[in-house]
């Protein structure tokens, strides 16, 4: 009885549901990267958070943050069965001190897309809890 419950959820999982398709989010968040980068992008109409230095949650601080390196990649989570937030990650091709440690300098930014446009553009790392 348990294998087949077990199955069943798994072949729900398969073919029940439909899955969101998020290349039109992608492509608008591209396009918002371009904008910025051009300078052309809606200070307005974007709520900006800065996960490193909450004091500055700008559009400035994020040009900065998103022009400074080239793009690695910009993608969401495959399979997902609703809208989520585009990730996208830039490579800055050095490396930096932190903590006393030499490190692969990496930016990380997610994007949320609604009715077409990108609302909220959250940036920055967040700090890594470690749970021993």
């Amino acid at each position: 009885m348990m294998i087949f419950l077990l199955a069943l959820s798994v072949s729900q999982e398969v073919v029940g549901r439909p899955r969101f398709d998020h290349t039109n989010d992608i492509a608008i968040a591209a396009r918002f990267l371009a904008d910025v980068r051009q300078g052309n992008a809606s200070r307005t109409t974007v709520t900006f958070e800065n996960r490193e230095d909450p004091k500055a949650p700008t559009f400035e601080a994020f040009s900065r943050y998103a022009n400074e390196c080239s793009i690695k990649q910009i993608y969401a989570i495959p399979g997902a069965t609703q809208r989520l937030p585009i990730s996208v990650e830039w490579d800055c091709g050095r490396f930096v001190v932190k903590d006393g440690r030499p490190t692969w300098e990496e930016r990380f930014a997610s994007f949320r897309v609604d009715n077409g446009r990108v609302v909220e553009a959250t940036f920055g790392k967040l700090p890594v809890v470690k749970i021993r």
